[in-house]
């Protein structure tokens, strides 16, 4: 079982780095493990969060991964100084496997769906919003 830890990801420019704090564990089955970009943003509600939670599928045959991310924009009113939510990108994966896979085939499955969506064709897709064609 894996330990959270400090995640260190690039930024849109491929260069530059940004670190996402393990904030909170999980504390059991089905409750999200998080982290937070602590460097964005004037205020915690500002901050881009990613949450992964697991637990057990249906009849406890499987394994059930949900990650979620959220990036939120605020921007300030140059008169009153308050912030307003200008918009976010939410994303969202969920990741099933049987229990009774082998541990090499399912690695292999997962390995290879994170793999994908990291591909410069799938950023440039998500990025515009619209499948290749």
């Amino acid at each position: 079982m894996a330990a959270i830890a400090n995640m260190t990801v690039k930024k849109a420019d491929g260069t530059t780095d940004i670190v996402y704090t393990g904030i909170t564990p999980a504390s059991g089955d089905g409750s999200p493990a998080i982290w937070k970009g602590l460097t964005v943003g004037a205020a915690p509600a500002h901050q881009p969060e990613f949450r992964l939670s697991a637990r057990d599928g249906v009849k406890g045959l499987s394994r059930v991964s949900r990650a979620t991310y959220r990036f939120p924009e605020y921007v300030q009113d140059n008169v009153s100084g308050l912030y307003r939510l200008n918009g976010a990108v939410n994303c969202s994966a969920t990741v099933e496997w049987m229990k009774e896979m082998t541990s090499v085939v399912h690695k292999e499955g997962v390995y290879q769906f994170c793999n994908l969506v990291a591909h410069a064709l799938a950023k440039q897709m998500l990025d515009e919003g619209y499948a290749a064609t």
